[in-house]
């Protein structure tokens, strides 16, 4: 009678742990922390039926309660070294007006803790897997409070902290950012020409060089170089993926901040201002200096050609000016384009002065106009080649 009430009691017991491991925990309070590691201590299995009876929450619990692991952890005054990686998966939107971008990305960060390592015979696992949203929130385990310094905005999709029996805690975060350009604002001189630098730029927005250094992970090169084959834009190309470390200083600070950035180098396509652009305004350039091929008793005619073209070159800069930031020089389609607003309106002063030196009877028109139709065009596809190889 004894022994089978014992094994009801035992039954009981091993049905409440199995109903524990199927339920959601909390990191929970300090206190209940403490009880839970004690309980763990005494109840842990000893035999191969009874193992992995405790969740990968359970055993964070447990391990966060039996250590002080909410405070830097350092050896010898010595920065603690972070291990960066970085996985773009989609480059979603690139806005030129407002100098910024949208990408689809997770980025990880791992670091060694030996307060948390574990014996893998205590727990039956070597590695648990807890929401990393929830540790921050409790302040149960010290955070590199990552930022990325030239975000504007970004949505966390999905976030976890892995802790390994060595000690090892690795943080990784699916995100969709949109960040701001930090490059060279000169980039957009040989426009639609043009190369900019799409960065992600990591930082502690905490802990200084003194306390955490970034390093990526040797495997990241490699890995950019294939993502080069993988991201595709409708209007950019791909050139190349980097990732290297920096140094930030900020005034007030006494030690820079470490810098995790990877660059992605991307190419305008030009086919679309070559098609709806230049070739249209090229034909209309034409066009106007064809007008001395009139003749000059038409002047209404070789106005209306060149100011039709002037009108054309003018609407068209517009357009395109509103596919760019507010620069303060000149792009190379803007000089392409000036050149030909400038030769269309010198044949409109030619068609001008043609006509006014014909009602005064001086034979000098002829010459004028002679010397115009072969001077105008060779002029225009000099300084179109110029541009071109400048």
């Amino acid at each position: 009678m004894t022994k089978s009430v014992a094994s009801c009691v035992a039954g009981i017991l091993m049905a409440g742990l199995a109903c524990a491991d199927e339920t959601v925990l909390d990191i929970t309070p300090k206190n209940d922390l403490d009880s839970l590691a004690t309980v763990s201590a005494q109840t842990l299995p000893q035999s191969a039926e009874s193992q992995r009876i405790l969740s990968d929450r359970q055993i964070g619990n447990i391990l966060l309660a039996r250590t002080n692991a909410v405070v830097l952890s350092r050896e010898n005054g010595i920065p603690l070294v972070c291990q960066v990686g970085m996985d773009v998966l989609n480059i979603m939107q690139i806005d030129a007006t407002r100098e910024t971008y949208t990408i689809d990305y997770y980025v990880w960060v791992s670091w060694k803790d030996a307060r948390l390592a574990f014996d893998t015979d205590e727990f039956h696992v070597d590695r648990i897997e807890i929401p990393w949203e929830e540790v921050v929130k409790n302040g149960s385990l010290w955070s590199p409070e990552l930022e990325f310094a030239n975000s504007v905005d970004i949505k966390t999709t999905a976030q976890s902290l892995r802790m390994e029996a060595d000690g090892k805690c690795t943080v990784t975060l699916r995100q969709i950012g949109t960040f701001r350009s930090t490059g060279d604002r000169q980039s957009f001189k040989k426009f639609p020409f043009d190369r900019h630098d799409l960065e992600l730029t990591l930082e502690s927005f905490r802990w200084d060089t003194e306390s955490l250094i970034f390093e990526f992970e040797e495997e990241q090169a490699e890995g950019n170089q294939e993502k080069i084959g993988e991201l595709e834009t409708m209007s950019w190309k791909i050139v190349d993926i980097n990732s290297f470390t920096s140094e930030k200083s900020y005034m007030g600070d006494p030690a820079p901040f470490s810098r995790a950035v990877t660059a992605i180098t991307i190419q305008r396509e030009p086919g679309y201002y070559f098609w709806k652009v230049c070739l249209p305004l090229f034909v209309l350039v034409l066009i106007a200096i064809a007008a001395p091929w009139v003749s000059h008793h038409e002047l209404g005619a070789r106005l209306a050609i060149t100011l039709t073209t002037l009108v054309a070159i003018a609407t068209y800069g517009t357009i395109v000016g509103m596919e760019l930031p507010k620069l303060s020089y000149l792009t190379l389609l803007d000089k392409w384009m000036l050149s030909g607003f400038v030769i269309s309106g010198l044949c409109a002063l030619e068609t001008v002065c043609v006509a006014f030196l014909s009602k005064r009877n001086n034979a000098t028109h002829i010459q004028v106009d002679r010397h115009t139709r072969w001077l105008m065009p060779t002029v225009y596809c000099g300084i179109t080649a110029w541009l071109l190889f400048l």
